[in-house]
């Protein structure tokens, strides 16, 4: 009857000279209550991990001499356990490279790269890292992502990113790369996004904190990534609960005029019923018959809008709060659009024609006009009230949607000689 051996390495010192410092167990190894060596611990903290952290312990193969006389099953018996000894070791390792990385040590002092060190001489790698705990900073965090809409914001995420890097200079100066890696942690999610196709493009180049800053910058000055950019917000764009269908509806356009494509009437038509607010969607489901112009869309909805009360309770309560329709914005410096785009809206989405309530408050209490605008009909029930321009009955001149458009598609027309 042959019997399966419960160990592979063969403990009779009879049969193999073998040296006593492979029958003693080391310092560093602890015997279980069978007299096998237990598999030392891995320690997850402290420093680095060198060779010596990666000494796993793993069984070695029996002589020559003794493979010819073993049998199948003890062959098929050792190979099973060397194989889970190996993906034991596997495991151990990428743990201990995981900790490292967490820790901050560079990727090439994690690796083990297979070739003898001073650890196989029983010399100890010297610490790479040198700097005390106290000077060890958290990581940089500001309140808010940044999220590219200005110049200013630009400057002012750099500016507090470097004066918290120059507070521990020991640290940054030894690990630079997470400068950039803290610093891209504050970026919005579009930013991050765009940070990441640059970073690829880099690759395998690493990215430093000069080339981060760099990158920020060209994203005000580059007018491809401005199409690009222009393009995915066109695409990502919801109606707000602070902002009126007008508003959006100009808001839309802006971003279509930083594209490269221009939609036809017809599809700015669909895209605007499809991104509305959907209780402004559902109620426009009502009526089968829809408008078959643009201009007459944004009417239509408009009108919508303005019949539902609770749309004017959330939209006054967000103004009133100071949100307004902040969110979908005009973000691109006026020296970066195309020719003949549109001026970018103020935030509350009105156009230069229609005098804003303080201007025409002002004007009222001074016992003139606001500037530059003529004296409007008193507020009052506007039912029978015919546009001079139009010709529709329900509003007025200054309030006219037609002449908003009109005058706009004038203006960005380029002026003939």
């Amino acid at each position: 009857m042959v019997t399966t051996r419960s160990t592979p390495i063969p403990t009779d010192t009879t049969e193999r000279s073998v040296p006593a410092a492979e029958i003693q167990p080391s310092m560093s190894e602890t015997l279980d209550g069978h007299g096998n060596r237990e598999e030392p611990a891995v320690e997850l903290e402290g420093n680095h991990p060198t060779s010596e952290d990666l000494d796993l312990g793993m069984v070695r193969p029996p002589p020559e001499q003794e493979l010819e006389d073993m049998s199948m099953e003890e062959l098929e018996a050792m190979k099973t356990q060397l194989d889970q000894e190996l993906h034991i070791a596997n495991l151990k390792r990428q743990i201990l490279q995981t900790r490292a990385q967490l820790r901050g040590a560079p990727a090439h002092e994690n690796q083990d790269t297979g070739t003898p060190d001073s650890s196989a001489h029983g010399e100890k790698r010297p610490r790479t890292d040198t700097i005390p705990a106290e000077k060890r900073p958290s990581r940089f965090k500001m309140k808010d992502p940044y999220s590219g809409k200005s110049l200013t914001e630009l400057e002012t995420f750099i500016g507090r990113a470097e004066s918290w890097f120059g507070r521990y200079p020991e640290w940054y100066s030894q690990y630079p790369h997470h400068k950039v890696g803290e610093a891209s942690d504050n970026l919005s999610s579009k930013q991050f996004l765009n940070f990441n196709m640059y970073r690829k493009e880099k690759e395998p180049e690493p990215i430093t904190w000069e080339d981060f800053k760099a990158h920020l910058r060209r994203l005000f000055h580059d007018p491809e990534l401005l199409r690009i950019a222009a393009t995915r917000d066109h695409n990502d764009a919801r109606q707000l609960e602070g902002q009126s269908v007008w508003e959006f509806a100009r808001y839309l356009r802006t971003l279509e005029d930083q594209m490269d494509m221009q939609y036809s009437e017809e599809q700015r038509m669909k895209l605007l019923m499809v991104k509305v607010l959907r209780p402004i969607q559902d109620e426009s489901q009502k009526y089968p018959e829809k408008p078959r112009t643009y201009e007459g869309t944004v009417q239509f909805l408009q009108k919508l809008e303005d019949a539902m009360p609770e749309r004017q309770k959330t939209r006054n309560s967000r103004r009133r709060d100071g949100h307004g329709s902040s969110g979908n914005e005009y973000r691109a410096a006026p020296n970066h659009r195309r020719a003949g785009a549109r001026p970018p809206m103020d935030k509350r989405g009105k156009d230069d024609q229609f005098p804003r309530r303080d201007e025409a408050a002002a004007g009222r209490s001074s016992g003139g006009n606001p500037k530059g605008k003529e004296r409007g009909k008193p507020k009052g029930d506007r039912t029978g009230s015919t546009c001079n321009y139009c010709g529709k009955v329900g509003h007025w001149e200054r309030e006219c949607y037609k002449k908003g458009f009109d005058e706009a598609r004038k203006a960005s027309e380029p002026s003939k000689n």
